[in-house]
């Protein structure tokens, strides 16, 4: 896949339905996909802010990345940060 960054500043905070103390479980409740950075085919050309290319999640096409837990221990929820969309998606064999 290739990503284009589009930092538009739109934040989501997403509620845990199931307590878990995984970033990625809260995202998949979702609906959120995690987002390998090997898997960006433009990796090297994207201009990343810092280290933002962990903790990738996509939905419909956009890309987001996780900024902070909700609340305090045992958090009740993350919030991601939309920064940019997936312009290419390979066919899965």
């Amino acid at each position: 896949m290739k990503v284009e960054i589009k930092r538009t500043g739109r934040k989501v905070e997403l509620l845990a339905i199931e307590k878990t103390c995984y970033v990625g479980d809260v995202a998949e409740q979702h609906g959120y996909i995690g987002v390998l950075d090997s898997s960006i085919q433009n990796f090297m050309d994207v201009s990343w802010d810092g280290i933002e290319h962990n903790r990738l999640y996509s939905k419909d096409g956009i890309l987001y990345r996780f900024n902070h837990w909700l609340g305090t221990y045992p958090y009740n929820g993350i919030e991601l940060e939309e920064i940019g969309e997936i312009t290419t998606q390979e066919e899965k064999e």
